[in-house]
């Protein structure tokens, strides 16, 4: 978010940035992120977007209620949330213009990404030991994370990021896209709400049927061919690294 090129040592320009997000699916399983509002979980995507390694990560207010269709308010509660619950860690804070001067400039606050940072000698907060534990990370490009963002609703989001939250190659692409049933007690959403969520996703292209309900056998669903499609820099980098 913020403007120019970090410099080097050497003297030179950082490369630019990686316009693919990688977020670990471990991370969008645990219990700890679930348990978050859908709204919290867009705004964590909004986080996962705008990260630079070479700038620093701020999250404009007006900016992120815009694209959340939410108030401030809402944006800084969702923030003390991620907070807390260290997947998004406060590196500074912000300062209002004229607070130390008549003209002392204002200063947004900065945040980090711990789990997209060299990995820690202990585990993340967020990580509890009865957590699934699917290895690898979602590739997603940025402006897609962003159009997501703006498309899905917090329901929406919080059902599409279930599917997502499985195995990964080393590519980012899923090891299997298994079926599975979405029930109220796992997405925490009123069975009603659940069904309107669940054809919602299925309008806009995001999963699939992969077997009908017949009786007291639930429906099946599965991620739709368009969500497995993995980023052509993500494939060329796992080919040069093997």
């Amino acid at each position: 978010m913020a403007v120019g090129r970090r410099v080097l040592p050497n003297g030179r320009s950082a490369p630019v940035r990686d316009p693919y997000a990688s977020i670990r699916a471990d991370l969008i399983s645990a219990a700890s992120y679930r348990a978050l509002p859908g709204s919290v979980m867009r705004l964590h995507l909004l986080f996962e977007a705008n990260y630079n390694p070479n700038h620093e990560l701020i999250m404009p207010c007006n900016n992120a209620a815009k694209q959340l269709k939410a108030s401030c308010s809402t944006v800084t509660a969702g923030i003390a949330s991620l907070v807390r619950s260290g997947i998004v860690a406060k590196v500074r804070d912000g300062r209002r213009p004229n607070t130390m001067g008549i003209l002392a400039k204002g200063k947004a606050a900065v945040y980090a990404l711990p789990h997209r940072q060299p990995a820690p000698a202990s585990p993340p907060v967020w990580k509890q030991p009865h957590d699934p534990r699917p290895q690898g990370y979602w590739r997603v490009h940025v402006q897609r994370l962003r159009q997501l963002v703006r498309e899905l609703s917090d329901n929406e989001a919080k059902v599409y990021l279930i599917f997502h939250a499985a195995d990964r190659t080393a590519e980012g692409s899923l090891v299997q896209n298994d079926p599975r049933a979405l029930s109220e007690a796992e997405t925490r959403i009123p069975k009603t709400t659940l069904h309107r969520v669940i054809k919602a996703l299925i309008t806009r292209g995001r999963i699939e049927v992969a077997q009908p309900a017949a009786g007291s056998r639930p429906a099946l669903y599965r991620l739709a061919p368009s969500e497995l499609k993995v980023p052509r820099q993500a494939r060329e980098k796992s080919r040069t690294t093997k």
